[in-house]
């Protein structure tokens, strides 16, 4: 029993310490210098006493605020990802038309991530089927969300031909969030489809979007089959952001349909980007299904991107129609990425009904990816990433110096062992940008004010932290 009340009161410890940092992120940040060491000591000493004897999921809700700010992960290993068993329309969520995409951004800068979800929706009044989005509104927080009653076409947007699949990016570096929207075009004349893209600049603000009137294939994309699904990542590590998309595809040489991936490398820059030729199926990827739905993230925390990719699936041994999950592994590196053979519902997945549309977000502020899936008849399928509570500290030797800290515009930087790059981090642990080489200096100008994390990583997948003050 002592030892038991030892153990309580050292969680209600952790807890107290957990507000106290809290509290000077985010109100007091001058205080930094002096305050924060020893509560980040204090909150890493009282995890490493707990983690044995404490349930992961009390100790990770009791950190979560904090943990990314101080440097712990709770990330894991391939063998050691698991979701949660899904849980339906969560959040808040609104079931919604026929086919549901849903994406992720901080749309009003308030830290939490908004949804936008495009739909697959008939429309009675002009006896036509579009591409709708519907705006949901995050009122909650960054670790418990709850999700306003859906906005349709919010910011001045615009509905899309029959099906809507957005993915939000910055593609002009200019700081706010850009969308794209894939979508599916039935030419009755010449009995043809293809899956165009459309491109809704945001020349808003990064607290109050505003999208311009949508241009088509910009940027040297050539239309897909039948319908597109994109995503953005920097799969080759080079700056800038590449274009994965699904697509639909008959293959009259087996008489089926696939769902094929398609990559277009971004081979301008950062501001001004333009797609090279499209590669289909490339680092020896696989099709799916009839229809492919991809998504990226670091699954098994080595540093480069993994693909799940979801998929309609019909099952002629039972005669259903479900929504499998493909997890393809990245087993090449960040700028040189191979996947392994799909693994199909992984990590405790499921498949869910008739579609799978899934996007990865830091729902719960843990900093591990958890999963929302769209699915058939409007609903929302969530898996939250209950990996068990673990530090993937790999700690550098490097003497690391920044200044000025506070910045205002450039900061310096000096290591006594060579960079591989630089990973900027806010209080909300979201990634916010990557310095890849040996760097001396970073431009702060554009930031916002306020506190900063920075991940300096060497050659040898070690890092060291630092906390930067953004004036």
């Amino acid at each position: 029993m002592k030892r038991k009340n030892n153990y309580a009161r050292k969680s209600r410890q952790l807890n107290y310490s957990v507000k106290q940092l809290k509290d000077i992120i985010s109100t007091a940040p001058s205080k930094i210098q002096k305050q924060v060491e020893p509560l980040v000591k204090r909150i890493k000493t009282l995890v490493d006493e707990l983690r044995p004897v404490m349930a992961f999921y009390r100790l990770k809700r009791l950190v979560l605020p904090v943990a990314s700010f101080i440097g712990i992960s709770f990330g894991s290993p391939l063998n050691a990802q698991n979701f949660d068993a899904p849980i339906t329309n969560p959040f808040g969520l609104v079931p919604t038309g026929y086919i549901v995409a849903p994406t992720f951004a901080d749309l009003d800068s308030d830290g939490d991530l908004d949804l936008l979800v495009g739909e697959y929706f008939y429309d009675s009044t002009i006896n036509e089927n579009i591409g709708n989005l519907k705006y949901y509104e995050n009122t909650g927080t960054s670790t418990n969300p709850i999700f306003a009653n859906p906005v349709d076409i919010p910011f001045g947007l615009t509905t899309t031909r029959i099906l809507a699949f957005p993915a939000f990016v910055d593609i002009d570096n200019d700081g706010d969030m850009d969308l794209f929207v894939g979508e599916f075009s039935d030419d009755e004349v010449t009995s043809t489809s293809t899956g165009d893209l459309q491109y809704f600049e945001n020349t808003g603000t990064p607290t109050n979007p505003a999208f311009a009137a949508p241009q088509e294939n910009p940027f040297g994309f050539v239309p897909a089959e039948s319908w597109v699904a994109p995503t953005f990542a920097d799969l080759d590590n080079d700056g800038d952001m590449d274009l994965i998309a699904g697509e639909y595809y008959y293959n009259d040489a087996i008489q089926e349909a696939v769902g094929n991936i398609k990559y277009f490398e971004n081979v301008g820059t950062a501001e001004s980007p333009a797609f090279a030729s499209v590669q289909i199926n490339p680092f020896d990827l696989t099709p799916s299904s009839y229809w492919s739905f991809p998504t990226l993230a670091d699954l098994d925390d080595d540093g480069d991107l993994d693909l799940l990719v979801g998929e309609y699936f019909y099952d002629q041994i039972t005669e259903e129609e479900i929504g499998n999950l493909q997890y393809y592994e990245n087993t090449g590196t960040a700028t040189n990425p191979t996947f392994a053979s799909p693994q199909q519902n992984p990590f405790g997945l499921v498949a869910v009904n008739y579609y799978a549309l899934p996007t990865f977000a830091d729902l719960d502020g843990d900093g591990d990816p958890d999963l929302l899936v769209g699915e058939y008849e409007g609903a929302f399928k969530y898996f939250e990433n209950i990996s068990p509570v673990g530090t993937s500290e790999a700690i550098s030797s490097m003497e690391l110096d920044i200044r000025p800290n506070p910045v205002q515009d450039i900061l310096n930087i000096q290591s006594d062992i060579e960079i591989d790059r630089i990973e900027l981090f806010d209080t909300m642990g979201r990634l916010i940008n990557t310095y890849n080489g040996t760097i001396t200096q970073i431009n702060c100008s554009q930031l916002n004010k306020g506190m900063y994390l920075l991940k300096v990583i060497d050659l040898e997948g070690k890092y060291k932290t630092k906390r930067l003050l953004k004036e």
